[in-house]
């Protein structure tokens, strides 16, 4: 599945709309199309435990059976309907997968009890703000059988086109070369491998965790941004006053994979702030969405950051996400990012890199198959404008102005060089 010029569109199907299940996506299909979506990733869709449950409806990430969908998101007949509108309409769905544990109270924990991480004899959980779960033990023979032919090879039969598993990195990476050569190459699989710091506060306390290089060698084609994400995180939350210490994670961070494998530059989804929480200024917003478009990977929309939502929902209770586009100007700058991340061009993209974080602004550069060149200046200095050298003159595409090298950078640029 080519992904350099698409774009992933995640859905909290409870948060969507007022019906809170797949039928109210499908009377809202024209809207979801309208975001430019090619990729629609679903949150779970499963029942909930309610041991130790979170909140009034409980995490999404707490299953209580995989097999099953739960009533309040609809039923097996209604992910079909789904799933076949958006394959005549040349769209793709993914679903997520939650492997590394079920809910405390789930059939497996009942009726093998042994498929889990045992204390006293009873299924726990690893990590313990994780109080609502119980980790399954992948060593133990019969748990990857049943997850790839009971459960992924089911919603497969049902049109999902792949999956984006949680937590990836406690799973171990045998279990998706199996599932990848049971499922085959076409079935897309994105993998929330964490972030580098909890990595290696894993690691620290005993727990095998693994990192993108051992999951790519088994397979997997697609990545969180998650091995540079900490960086970024320190600079948009306050942290730290540099982006040079990103610049060198993102660099590592691309190096590490094998040439077809792709990062996708998420910056919000369900457990990370909203683009538009970050900053007051239009303009520190607006580099932040674009730089998320500009890179190799596919770009990745949480549904409501099209339409510069600040607040985030709280994925443990019912918030109905607003559809309506409330400002204008912004819209109108995200489909003009849709058109660009669409090109055919981007087929040939064949490398992004950060040439320089100098005051703030992040100065990347794609290298296309033809030797071509585009470059993104994306100002993150918190000023509102601010002088700036630019590698080359050329059409910034964003506006449609042509640009010399100097400049007052105010807003994002996309620049074709000449």
């Amino acid at each position: 599945m080519e992904l350099r010029d698409k774009i992933i569109y995640q859905i909290f199907v409870r948060d969507y709309s007022e019906e809170g299940n797949l039928q109210g996506l499908i009377k809202n299909l024209d809207t979801l199309l309208s975001t430019g979506g090619d990729i629609f990733y679903l949150m779970p869709i499963q029942p909930l435990g309610k041991i130790g449950r979170k909140g009034t409806y409980g995490s999404p990430y707490s299953i209580q059976d995989y097999e099953k969908i739960d009533p309040l998101n609809g039923n097996e007949e209604d992910l079909k309907e789904f799933t076949s509108l958006l394959h005549y309409k040349g769209k793709k769905v993914i679903l997520d997968m939650v492997f590394n544990h079920t809910s405390r109270d789930s059939k497996l924990s009942k009726e093998h009890p042994d498929w889990f991480y045992q204390k006293d004899g009873k299924p726990v959980n690893r990590i313990k703000d994780w109080s609502d779960v119980a980790d399954l033990n992948h060593s133990v023979k019969g748990v990857d059988e049943y997850l790839i032919d009971k459960v992924l090879k089911k919603y497969v039969s049902l049109g999902i086109d792949g999956f984006r598993f949680d937590v990836t990195s406690l799973i171990p990476p045998s279990f998706f070369k199996k599932a990848k050569e049971a499922l085959g190459k076409d079935c897309l699989f994105l993998g929330e491998v964490v972030d580098t710091k909890f990595l290696n506060y894993l690691r620290a306390i005993g727990i095998p965790s693994y990192s993108n290089g051992e999951y790519a060698a088994s397979g997997m084609e697609l990545f969180y941004p998650y091995a540079s994400w900490g960086w970024l995180q320190d600079y948009l939350e306050g942290r730290s006053d540099s982006l040079a210490p990103y610049e060198a994670a993102f660099s590592l961070e691309e190096a590490s994979l094998p040439y077809d494998c792709l990062v996708t530059r998420a910056i919000e989804n369900h457990d990370r702030k909203r683009i538009a929480s970050y900053s007051k200024e239009e303009s520190f917003t607006r580099s932040l969405l674009a730089f998320s478009f500009f890179t190799k990977g596919p770009a990745f929309v949480y549904n409501g950051e099209e339409r510069k939502a600040t607040h985030h929902p709280d994925i443990f209770e019912k918030e109905t996400i607003p559809q309506e586009v409330l400002d204008k100007d912004y819209y109108d700058f995200y489909q003009k990012l849709v058109s660009l991340k669409h090109r055919e061009k981007n087929t040939s993209l064949r490398y992004s890199e950060i040439l320089s974080t100098k005051e703030n602004v992040l100065l990347v550069k794609n290298s296309f198959e033809n030797n071509k060149v585009e470059y993104g200046v994306f100002n993150l200095s918190k000023k509102h404008e601010l002088p700036y050298t630019l590698p080359c003159k050329g059409k910034d595409l964003l506006s449609g102005k042509e640009v010399k090298e100097e400049v007052l950078l105010s807003s994002p640029l996309w620049i074709e060089t000449e």
